[in-house]
């Protein structure tokens, strides 16, 4: 009889990997942000793709195992688009854009740049640790 919290010695192995949230994802007090921001997700998702990459080189999981449930494909696609503007969208809010600019310090071209490398960044992170 094996041991439950000893190692498996037989049989198959399973990973669920879970990572997300909405928490910071629009902000609690009315009208300081009301768009959203996936940046709490880069951390959580770069964390998830090391995780992912050690147990699928694991011989007793390995990448056919391992079940990911994560915001990815739509925290990239929110990056992209912060990479693209600098900041992150205000569509549902095209009347925020200035508050949205001066919420993350965007007050000059150079300013802006600075946001789009810092996303770009972020994107670049969360690529190469989810590939």
């Amino acid at each position: 009889q094996q041991d439950p919290g000893g190692p498996r010695k037989e049989g198959l192995a399973y990973a669920v990997l879970v990572v997300g949230g909405t928490p910071g994802e629009v902000s609690p007090v009315p009208d300081s942000r009301p768009w959203r921001d996936l940046g709490q997700q880069v951390s959580f998702l770069v964390n998830m793709g090391r995780c992912y990459n050690v147990l699928a080189s694991d011989s007793s999981i390995g990448p056919e195992n391992i079940i990911v449930i994560a915001l990815l494909n739509e925290t990239l696609q929110w990056l992209e688009e912060c990479v693209r503007i600098g900041h992150p969208p205000c569509d549902h809010h095209p009347s925020k854009v200035a508050q949205c600019r001066k919420y993350y310090r965007i007050t000059d071209q150079a300013s802006l740049e600075k946001r789009r490398k810092s996303y770009q960044n972020m994107l670049s992170q969360v690529r190469e640790s989810c590939k």
